[in-house]
């Protein structure tokens, strides 16, 4: 009996899954550690760089930024242009219910040069039809030589057009430059009498100056009422 008691007997294992366990919490807790440190690492090499960019005195070309020529801390300080602009819409006689007829857009570029110029203008599709050839604007006669975007649709016009430049805002030899510039000319059928009104989108209407900055001038927009009887 004696015997076979000790030829059943088994000894007990420890449970692989406990001590699996173990060692995966472990190799979890090391890749925390790493992943914390790192962005640590991150943050203080951040803020070094902006200690000695903006804090510490340095040399001429340190520091870029829009302001005055010079600062108290002898650096070189680069003042952004701006320069103001203008974009506006024409009307040329009056309008009857049927009439078509055409409202070209203006550029103004008060003596400096610009690469790109680009406008949004809605209408009201009730008093107003577009009526271009091919759904789209007419830039056959535009000085910006190159076409970015046209479109129209659901009563609103999307114009960029651009012109090679030389990043030289004050030159006249390239871009454009110019008080009574055409950018496009829009034309439409009027449908009912009434006031209605051509309004730019200000915040996608603008002149952009040759300067290689891609600097946006101060862009006065004029729009358009339109009386149509």
């Amino acid at each position: 009996m004696e015997e076979n008691q000790v030829e059943n007997f088994v000894p007990e294992q420890e449970n692989p899954q406990e001590g699996g366990g173990y060692e995966a919490s472990g190799s979890g807790n090391k890749k925390i550690i790493w992943i914390v440190t790192g962005i640590v690492v991150v943050v203080l090499v951040i803020l070094a760089a902006v200690y000695f960019v903006f804090m510490r005195g340095g040399g001429e070309g340190d520091v870029v930024l829009p302001g005055p020529a010079n600062d108290d801390s002898g650096k070189k300080v680069i003042e952004l242009p701006k320069r103001d602009g203008k974009i506006s819409l024409e009307l040329d006689g009056g309008v009857m219910v049927g009439d078509s007829f055409e409202v070209p857009i203006y550029m103004d570029t008060m003596d400096s040069n610009i690469v790109v110029a680009s406008v949004v203008i809605t209408y009201d599709e009730d008093f107003l039809e577009f009526v271009g050839k091919r759904g789209i604007v007419d830039t056959a006669d535009s000085d910006m030589s190159m076409s970015i975007v046209n479109s129209v649709e659901d009563g609103r016009v999307e114009i960029v057009r651009g012109v090679p430049g030389d990043s030289n805002y004050l030159d006249s030899d390239d871009g454009f430059s110019g008080a009574k510039g055409l950018l496009a000319n829009l034309e439409f059928k009027a449908l009912k009498s009434g006031t209605t009104r051509l309004q730019f989108e200000n915040e996608d209407s603008q002149l952009v100056l040759d300067d290689g900055r891609g600097t946006a001038m101060i862009t006065e927009l004029e729009d358009l009422v339109i009386n149509i009887k």
